[in-house]
C-alpha cells in the first residue's frame, strides 16, 4: 500500500491548525486560579477562538476562492510583518 504524501499532508495541516486552539485547555484551571475567575469565564477564551474561526472561516474560503489560494495568505503574512516592525508582540 503506497502512502499518499497530498493526503497526510493535508491530515497533518488540519490537525495543525485546530491544535493552538485546543492545547491550552490542559491550563485553564490554573489560569483560573491564577487570574481569580471560574471556569465559565475562563473557558471563554477557548469559546471566543473557536467562535472567531468558525465565523470567519466561509468568507476567507470565499475571498480565497475569488482572489486566489496566494493573495490572502501574502496579505497576512504583510499585515503580521507590518505589526512586528511596529513593536507589537503577536506571539
Amino acid at each position: 500500500m503506497a502512502i499518499d504524501f497530498r493526503r497526510l499532508a493535508v491530515a497533518t495541516a488540519g490537525f495543525s491548525t485546530f491544535l493552538h486552539l485546543y492545547a491550552p485547555q490542559a491550563l485553564l484551571p490554573e489560569l483560573a486560579r491564577e487570574f481569580g475567575v471560574g471556569a465559565a469565564l475562563i473557558s471563554a477564551m477557548i469559546t471566543a477562538s473557536t467562535l472567531a474561526i468558525a465565523l470567519t472561516a466561509p468568507f476567507t474560503g470565499a475571498v480565497a476562492d475569488v482572489l486566489g489560494r496566494k493573495t490572502p495568505h501574502h496579505l497576512g503574512d504583510v499585515c503580521r510583518h507590518g505589526a512586528d516592525d511596529n513593536g507589537n508582540d503577536l506571539n
